[in-house]
């Protein structure tokens, strides 16, 4: 959850590892929608996401990328965006699943092929499901 990753940031700040490059502890989000359907839609998670936007963690997002958004999400995006303040509005991009590739290589940069798994075109060892990562360590 966003809360144990603001967790794991205060930690490591106060036990003195810096963040470099990022001192105001601002995040990229990456929600990929492939495979998302009306089955699997939640209405409330939907609220709760939008609640913790606009309420939360409004200075702590810095973009948040929707990957391989199909047509319920598009029509869900365009129903949900009117609620979200402008500027997190400005900061939620749809990426279509043909250009993922293109903005994690934007994104990552020269670490594109040590950080990036397989299924985003890079080389990394494939991040683990929620279930088989013990720390936020082992979701890197």
């Amino acid at each position: 959850t966003v809360d144990a990753v603001v967790a794991h940031t205060l930690a490591k700040r106060v036990a003195g590892d810096p963040l470099e490059g990022n001192p105001l502890d601002q995040y990229v989000c990456l929600i990929d929608t492939e495979g998302a359907s009306r089955k699997n839609f939640s209405m409330q998670g939907l609220k709760m996401m939008q609640r913790m936007a606009t309420t939360r963690y409004a200075e702590r997002v810095g973009k948040m990328y929707i990957l391989s958004p199909n047509m319920v999400v598009r029509t869900i995006w365009g129903l949900v965006k009117p609620m979200l303040l402008e500027r997190t509005q400005e900061n939620i991009e749809l990426v279509p699943a043909r250009e993922v590739h293109t903005v994690f290589r934007q994104l990552l940069g020269d670490k594109f092929d040590e950080l990036a798994p397989p299924c985003y075109g890079g080389k990394a060892l494939p991040w683990p499901s929620p279930d088989e990562a013990e720390t936020l360590e082992d979701c890197r």
